[in-house]
């Protein structure tokens, strides 16, 4: 879907943009590796920048690590991240980190390489080139870093690819389609929160952040809306 945004020309229209948003804030798939969770994120925030809707990475950061540390699969790695310095604790830093983890868990527990491998290689190259691309055009500051943090976490990745002999099996088109098609229709079908104002379809408006019983679960990053 960006890249047919991007090469259609002209802006986004209101469905485009609802679905960007729910691409960048929805949750991370644990049946997914987590730099498609990432390229997602990365992408979605590229085509709102484009639509003059601009995204915090240190809020973004902080939802991941919320996600990831909800769903239990990175207790450890979520505790020696919290132990970080402050100022190495950063978007692309938790993109690196968290991937070499998942790398290194799957390479020890001698997982199939089936979705991994298929799902990595086709979208992390579409990731890449977009995002390559979007930043050459936009955010040239920023191309070294993304340059350093994607090798990296690509090596870590390609270690373990290599490993496997299992052939492949590529995620059909439609399967993606389908995908994104239920991911639109789950953000256009949640109602607005009373509490927030917005909409968040993967959070029951009981649970909202701005509720003071839901303190405790608020992101470090997080901000009322009704502060501005």
């Amino acid at each position: 879907m960006h890249a047919h945004l991007r090469n259609r020309g002209g802006g986004l229209d209101f469905a485009d943009t609802k679905t960007l948003l729910a691409e960048r804030d929805g949750e991370w798939d644990t049946s997914e590796v987590p730099q498609i969770y990432f390229n997602r994120v990365e992408k979605a925030i590229q085509g709102l920048t484009r639509a003059g809707i601009n995204s915090d990475l240190n809020e973004r950061r902080d939802m991941a690590l919320y996600y990831l540390k909800a769903s239990g699969e990175f207790d450890a790695a979520v505790r020696e991240w919290e132990m970080r310095p402050a100022a190495s604790k950063t978007w692309q830093n938790i993109k690196t980190f968290i991937s070499a983890e998942y790398a290194k868990e799957n390479k020890q527990n001698k997982l199939t390489a089936k979705s991994f491998k298929a799902n990595m290689i086709e979208e992390q190259a579409e990731a890449t080139e977009e995002l390559i691309a979007a930043l050459t055009e936009k955010h040239t500051q920023q191309m070294e870093a993304l340059i350093k943090s994607t090798t990296e976490a690509m090596k870590e990745m390609m270690s373990l690819i290599k490993s496997e002999k299992k052939e492949p099996t590529k995620q059909s088109d439609e399967e993606k389609k389908k995908k994104r098609e239920e991911q639109r229709k789950k953000y256009n079908d949640a109602p607005v929160c009373k509490n927030c104002g917005k909409k968040h379809p993967n959070k029951a408006e009981d649970d909202c952040w701005e509720l003071e019983k839901n303190k405790a679960s608020r992101p470090a990053n997080w901000k009322s809306t009704k502060s501005t």
